[in-house]
């Protein structure tokens, strides 16, 4: 069993990179998924030593590469981020290097020793949204893993478990909660409709890693236990 949490998840409450894992170590989680939005992030990211043990001390550690301001093709710039993941993933044995496919121009200059995933994409996005988009790339690419993102499938009104014949790696766990009545993305799922969990439930008993990925507003952190415990339930049903 794997109940992981994205750093990504801290953006809300303001808190750095390093600042994120910190927080992190005070919940009982079996990973960390390392998110950095940009090039900038990664670069300028380094670890101390309590976050470096914590880490190395975990079941499951991914890194979810930068996806704001960056193109990944065969260019010194792709390179030398590569680079820097990978020596990052040695550091915390890290599973694989995630990416959200619209910025790879070329997918043979992501490859590398570490493996590498793309996910499910919003409807924000053009591509990459349905099993059979995705599934396209992984035909052509077959060095590239799938991580499914729950709440991505939702807000395309697809049925997550589509996705499961692509054999998904790891599952970004979040889904739709309503904000003055309007649908988000991102939200937990002990706060979403009965309906939404029995559907995703089938998804959540897989033995895969989990990771969640949703929004910690300062006056959610009472939730983020209760989603915790949530997913190791269901795991073991």
């Amino acid at each position: 069993m794997v109940v992981a949490v994205s750093t990504g998840c801290c953006y809300d409450l303001k808190l750095g990179k390093l600042e994120s894992i910190h927080f992190l170590e005070k919940y009982p989680i079996d990973g960390v998924e390392l998110l950095f939005a940009d090039p900038e992030q990664l670069h300028n990211f380094s670890l101390d030593d309590q976050a470096r043990k914590f880490l190395k001390g975990l079941k499951f550690v991914s890194i979810h590469m930068p996806f704001e301001n960056i193109t990944y093709s065969d260019n010194q710039d792709t390179k030398a981020l590569i680079k820097i993941a990978n020596q990052l993933a040695k550091q915390v044995n890290a599973k694989y290097l995630l990416f959200h496919p619209q910025t790879i121009q070329d997918f043979n200059s992501i490859k590398n020793q570490t493996q590498v995933c793309i996910e499910n994409m919003n409807k924000k996005i053009v591509g990459y949204n349905t099993p059979q988009q995705i599934e396209e790339t992984l035909t052509i690419y077959p060095f590239v893993g799938f991580v499914l993102d729950i709440a991505h499938a939702l807000g395309n009104q697809l049925n997550p478990n589509d996705f499961l014949k692509l054999k998904p790696k790891a599952i970004h766990v979040s889904g739709q909660w309503n904000k003055k009545g309007i649908l988000k993305e991102h939200g937990f799922i002990t706060q979403g409709t009965k309906e939404q969990l029995e559907l995703i439930k089938p998804i959540l008993q897989l033995k895969i890693p989990k990771i969640i990925e949703s929004d910690f507003y300062p006056n959610k952190i009472p939730l983020i236990e209760k989603e915790i415990q949530l997913l190791k339930e269901l795991e073991t049903l």
